[in-house]
């Protein structure tokens, strides 16, 4: 079961420890990232990514913030990408998303979803930031089939954006420990669990 824990007033990073902790214990750390965008604004992985060399699978459905993903981590080893959305079928899905061009703060560009009442002026607490949402289709994988394709075993560390098209409810959570905090969910993943029961949901 997944438990949460209550962002406190003042939180302090936990994934940094969590990280240093697994990579003592396991050799083959590998992370996988739903939601990724750009890599970098907002990114609490990018600094363990950078420090420890960390491999993993980088997952983003946006085009314009996918080609940003691969420029910015272009010489970093290890390190793997998959433009899909992640979600309940495979094949194509409509989401809404922030023009790109739209002149709003660079966070709210990467905002996208299933459901096109999420991105309204009252869930982002942008004004005015209905005007610029658009429909666009994108390819679009189930977390098992995704994992299959890439033919990754095992995982560490499962991370979604949770703003990211709700996805975090497309598939079972396969671990002991996890932390919610802002709209990021991690997850971190039991070698024995890590893709049993992806294989059983999907």
């Amino acid at each position: 079961m997944v438990q949460y824990i209550e962002t406190p007033e003042r939180p302090f990073q936990v994934l940094p420890y969590l990280v240093a902790e697994q990579l003592e214990k396991h050799a083959n750390f590998f992370f996988v990232q739903i939601g990724a965008h750009d890599g970098v604004l907002n990114n609490p992985l990018r600094e363990l990514i950078l420090q420890y060399g960390l491999p993993g699978l980088f997952v983003e459905q946006l085009s314009d913030q996918f080609e940003r993903l691969r420029a910015n981590y272009a010489n970093q080893p290890g390190v793997a990408f998959e433009h899909c959305a992640v979600g309940r079928d495979d094949g194509h899905a409509s989401i809404y998303r922030v023009r790109a061009d739209a002149p709003l703060p660079r966070w709210v560009l990467a905002v996208a979803s299933f459901n096109r009442d999420h991105l309204s002026e009252e869930n982002i607490g942008v004004p005015g930031v209905e005007q610029y949402v658009e429909e666009t289709r994108v390819p679009c994988l189930t977390l098992p089939s995704l994992l299959r394709q890439r033919g990754i075993q095992s995982m560490t560390l499962l991370q979604v954006d949770a703003e990211d098209f709700g996805c975090e409810r497309s598939f079972e959570w396969p671990s002991k420990r996890a932390y919610a905090r802002h709209s990021l969910t991690t997850c971190l993943v039991t070698p024995r669990l890590a893709i049993e029961p992806f294989a059983r949901s999907g």
